[in-house]
């Protein structure tokens, strides 16, 4: 998952989009001694990003250039807030516009 997170956000970088992680692998990496997640034998199962809206369309585009899928379902119930975006078989990213 780590290796998904460094991809994802060194192509950010390149593209100059901001993003922000979220969730439990942020605190894990910004606390790695607490070992909860790894005591408990729970993996990750999808990274949590935050972005700005007004470069919804760019980040989008740049995680489909990843291989990333958005579903189109909950963007439009989300009215364009919220975007889950899978690879195969079943990595999720999740973002926050």
């Amino acid at each position: 998952m780590k290796t998904r997170f460094w991809r994802i956000t060194e192509a950010a970088r390149q593209g100059g989009l901001m993003l922000r992680l979220l969730g439990s692998l942020a605190f894990q990496m910004h606390a790695p001694s607490m070992v909860l997640q790894a005591k408990l034998g729970r993996a990750y199962t999808d990274i949590d990003f935050a972005g700005y809206g007004k470069q919804a369309k760019t980040i989008s585009e740049m995680l489909a250039s990843l291989g990333y899928h958005e579903d189109r379902e909950i963007l439009c119930l989300t009215e364009g807030s919220r975007a889950i975006l899978k690879t195969p078989p079943t990595a999720s990213t999740w973002m926050f516009l």
